[in-house]
């Protein structure tokens, strides 16, 4: 049996039904925030929560808040997010996925970069929601944008976003055409070359993968569910 059904409930569908029940009377314990859901692997990408060993990626693997996820030499890694934003892990990569719930249940999703680059689509942010690409040298905030990030720099193809130090001070403004840089600890932005363009789009390539996941519910039933 298909569903078409978006990720946001896939997300919460994933813990659901691989869960088991506990028969032993005690209190089940709460399951890992899923914050992600990997699309596409290719060669070595591999991925571990807390200080665990490094494991081989798998397609419709899910991601919880705090799963670093690292890539080998001519290798990447596609993440879909619940809000359908889409981030291209490029090789020789690492990273660190994080979602934080306010009160009010709208999410900041995080995008930790501590080595390589990511290309992203992200989708418009709803009321109170952000998204953040964070290195030990920069933050960057985006909302409803395409482009890609690395620890020292925001290059924008289309919308904007905000580029700041580590602090999130002394932010500017990043646009279309536009690339951010952190130079001697302050926020310069430029129109971008030619040659930065191009490396921009070949790090957003094959961001609309489609994948099919299957999952058990409570009964044992297998259900197939598609993502877009």
């Amino acid at each position: 049996m298909k569903m078409r059904i978006i990720p946001i409930i896939i997300l919460s569908l994933a813990v659901a039904l691989t869960g088991s029940k506990n028969f032993s009377g005690e209190t089940p314990k709460a399951e890992p925030q899923g914050v992600a859901i990997v699309i596409k692997a290719i060669k070595v990408v591999e991925a571990r929560e807390k200080q665990e060993n490094w494991k081989s990626v798998q397609r419709g693997q899910q991601l919880n808040s705090g799963t670093q996820v690292r890539t080998g030499a001519q290798s990447f890694s596609i993440l879909k997010f619940a809000d359908n934003s889409v981030v291209r892990v490029t090789e020789n990569s690492e990273i660190v996925v994080r979602g934080d719930k306010s009160g009010s249940g709208a999410m900041t999703k995080t995008v930790e970069l501590n080595l390589g680059k990511v290309g992203f689509n992200i989708k418009k942010q709803g009321p109170n929601e952000q998204f953040r690409f964070t290195s030990p040298t920069s933050v960057a905030s985006i909302k409803g944008t395409t482009g890609y990030y690395n620890p020292t720099s925001l290059l924008i193809l289309t919308g904007s976003g905000i580029l700041s130090r580590p602090d999130g001070t002394g932010g500017k403004e990043v646009k279309g055409g536009e690339i951010g840089e952190i130079m001697n600890g302050e926020v310069q932005v430029r129109k971008a070359t030619a040659e930065e363009i191009e490396d921009a789009r070949r790090a957003l390539a094959e961001l609309n993968e489609r994948i099919i996941i299957k999952l058990r519910d409570a009964n044992g039933n297998i259900r197939e569910i598609e993502i877009e």
